[in-house]
């Protein structure tokens, strides 16, 4: 059996695995940031020190996931990608 032949009946795995965002649900954390441990400056003292223009005026739109959905949502694609230099399909 020559090497194309073994690449012709090798199945990769699919899903039809949503994009992060479809994931979200408000609320979720993937991870739970602790406060400081120390006498650190305020959040003000620190935003003072970023020029007006560069401040972000809105919430950013990130996605809100539980950390063990994000993983399997990654596993899942990173999945797909195997083979994917060999041209296996």
């Amino acid at each position: 059996m020559d090497g194309l032949t073994r690449m012709k009946r090798f199945h990769q795995a699919r899903w039809n695995e949503p994009i992060i965002y479809q994931l979200s649900e408000p609320g979720q954390r993937g991870v739970l940031v602790p406060g400081p441990c120390c006498d650190c400056a305020s959040k003000e003292e620190v935003l003072g020190t970023i020029p007006e223009h560069m401040v972000r005026k809105d919430k950013a739109n990130l996605p809100e996931v539980p950390q063990l959905q994000l993983v399997r949502h990654y596993n899942h694609l990173s999945q797909g990608c195997i083979g994917v230099d060999g041209n296996i399909d």
